[in-house]
């Protein structure tokens, strides 16, 4: 049988660095990698925590909502991701997920793939037009040269009221998702766990991550980075079924 695939992103934003360790500390106690997202990756002590575990973890790089609205052109972007790249593998990270509010015009999809980019996580519902393959997971598209574009199913914390039953809601996803080998996708919001003093938030979140990491153990379940995501989806099929390549040591 297919494991389900759960990819995990942590929003950095302008969380302290408190934050950000209690999260590096509740993904390393259970073993799981995430993707790391910044506006400035290379700078971000947040990302420089996580790397010092030996997770696997990916930074990845938050992109200006104009990067895919100017009017210039469809090329204005590429210095400024040029030069995040250059900064992020100064500092020995690799950039090849971005992150966006806004979907790629169809344009522009040759110049990222050019440049590295393998993956887009989008920041809210919209998604870049593109034929749905049927039985295709409706968050995940292959849109053009070897460029995917992944949809947030989850958030943690969650918006409004609805943040009091998010954790129950995700766990029982991720059980869906088991039986039928889906890929489920989970964003963390460092800024929103920070303003949490009662820390209930991260109980919350830590509940959520103990249940993934148990369907791990049980063999239905990858829990792995949005590249780790892309990379099982462009492999042969024959080889998604084995275990995660980011189980920790």
């Amino acid at each position: 049988m297919t494991e389900a695939i759960l990819s995990i992103s942590v929003d950095v934003n302008s969380a302290p660095l408190s934050a950000g360790r209690m999260v590096v500390e509740a993904l390393a106690e259970l073993g799981c990698p995430a993707t790391w997202v910044s506006a400035d990756p290379a700078s971000s002590p947040t990302i420089a925590a996580a790397r010092q575990l030996n997770l696997q973890h990916e930074a990845a790089l938050l992109a200006p909502a104009e990067w895919f609205t100017a009017a210039e052109g469809r090329n204005q972007f590429v210095p400024q991701l040029l030069r995040q790249k250059l900064l992020a593998q100064q500092q020995g990270l690799t950039i090849s997920t971005i992150a966006s509010s806004v979907a790629a015009p169809r344009s522009a999809l040759d110049l990222l793939a050019k440049h590295g980019i393998s993956a887009i996580r989008m920041n809210d519902n919209s998604m870049t037009a593109t034929a749905h393959r049927p039985g295709a997971t409706p968050g995940l598209r292959n849109l053009r040269f070897g460029l995917w574009q992944l949809q947030i199913d989850n958030r943690l914390p969650s918006d409004g009221w609805s943040n009091m039953f998010a954790g129950r809601r995700i766990r029982r996803a991720i059980d869906r998702a088991t039986v039928v080998g889906g890929v489920l996708h989970l964003a963390i919001d460092l800024d929103a766990l920070s303003r949490d003093r009662s820390l209930r938030r991260l109980t919350q979140l830590h509940r959520t991550l103990t249940h993934a990491n148990q369907r791990r153990d049980e063999g239905t379940l990858i829990v792995t980075t949005i590249a780790g995501t892309i990379a099982r989806q462009s492999a042969p099929r024959a080889g998604r079924g084995a275990q995660s390549i980011l189980r920790a040591a």
